[in-house]
C-alpha cells in the first residue's frame, strides 16, 4: 500500500478544470518530483494534498485512509507539511517566532527536541533566531521556511519551488537539504522550476501537461527519455539526453521548464 495514493483527483477554479483525474502515488521515504510547463497544475496538486484547496473528484488516501475531506489543519496534524511557493514568512517577526508559528499544532514536549533538531539542520538561523525575518536574503528565508515545515514534525514534506529567487550557492544547498531530509525517513514531494536538479535528487517524477500526468516514472530514466527530450526540453527525438552536454542540458531545462504552475 502506498504511504500516499491519489486517485482520479480532479480540482476547478471557478468551475474551469486544472487537475484532471490525477492519478499518483508516493512511497514511505520517497522524493518525488512534479515537472511541467507553467499553468501545468502542479503547485495545485500540492494545494489539493494540503487541503488548502479542495478537489472535486477522486480520493487522497494516506496509509490507505481517506483524507481529502479533511481541513488542512487535521492534515498537518496527521503530518503533511506544505512549504509553500514565495516562502510566505512573516518578515515582520523573528526566527524563532516564525518556528514557533510552525510548532503551534505540536504537543509541547517535543517542541524543544524539534528546535534542537531544526538548529543542526540550519545553524545560520539558530545563530540569527532573534533577528527578524525581513533581514534575511531570498535564500536564507527559504531555509527559514523549510524549518518553519520541519517543526510540525511532518512525515509528508509538501515542497512548492524551493529554489525560486534563491541564489545559485545556495539552490545546491537546499537540494542537498532535501536528499538530508530523505535519508532521514521525510517522504516528499518536489514541485520545482529548476527540473535538472529535482531529478537528479528525486527517486521518481511525474510530468505534468495541461492538467493532467503526460508521463511518469523513475527520474533517471525520464532524464535519459528521447520522448522527455523531444517533448518537453526541445531535443531531437533521436537524442537522449545523457548524450547532451551538462551545461546544453542545463541550458534546455531551464528554458522549457523554466517555471513550476
Amino acid at each position: 500500500m502506498p504511504f500516499l495514493e491519489l486517485n482520479r483527483v480532479s480540482v476547478s477554479y471557478s468551475n474551469t478544470p486544472v487537475l484532471r483525474d490525477i492519478n499518483l502515488y508516493v512511497e514511505r521515504g520517497e522524493i518525488v518530483t512534479l515537472v511541467g510547463a507553467n499553468g501545468a497544475g502542479k503547485s495545485t496538486l500540492v494545494k489539493a494534498i494540503s487541503g488548502l484547496v479542495r478537489s472535486q473528484t477522486g480520493e487522497i488516501l494516506v496509509n490507505g485512509e481517506p483524507i481529502q475531506r479533511l481541513p488542512p489543519s487535521a492534515r498537518l496534524r496527521l503530518g503533511i507539511a506544505h512549504v509553500p511557493e514565495g516562502r510566505q514568512i512573516f518578515s515582520g517577526m523573528t526566527v524563532m517566532e516564525n518556528l514557533r508559528l510552525g510548532a503551534h499544532a505540536s504537543p509541547a514536549d517535543v517542541i524543544a527536541e524539534r528546535f534542537e533538531a531544526v538548529w543542526r539542520l540550519f545553524p545560520v538561523l539558530k545563530a540569527r533566531q532573534a533577528e527578524l525575518a525581513g533581514n534575511f536574503s531570498g535564500g536564507q528565508q527559504q531555509m527559514l521556511a523549510i524549518a518553519r515545515g520541519l517543526m510540525s514534525g511532518p512525515r509528508i514534506l509538501l515542497l512548492d519551488e524551493p529554489s525560486l529567487g534563491v541564489a545559485p550557492l545556495l539552490v545546491n544547498e537546499i537540494f542537498k537539504l532535501i536528499r538530508t531530509l530523505r535519508d532521514r525517513g521525510i517522504t516528499t514531494i518536489l514541485a520545482e522550476q529548476n527540473a535538472r536538479q529535482a531529478l537528479a535528487i528525486a527517486d521518481r517524477a511525474y510530468v505534468f501537461e495541461n492538467g493532467k500526468v503526460a508521463l511518469s516514472g523513475l527520474s533517471k530514466d525520464l532524464l535519459d527519455s528521447p520522448e522527455v527530450a523531444s517533448r518537453y526540453l526541445g531535443i531531437g527525438s533521436g537524442t537522449a539526453v545523457s548524450e547532451m552536454t551538462s551545461a546544453k542540458l542545463a541550458e534546455r531545462l531551464r528554458t522549457a521548464l523554466s517555471v513550476v504552475a
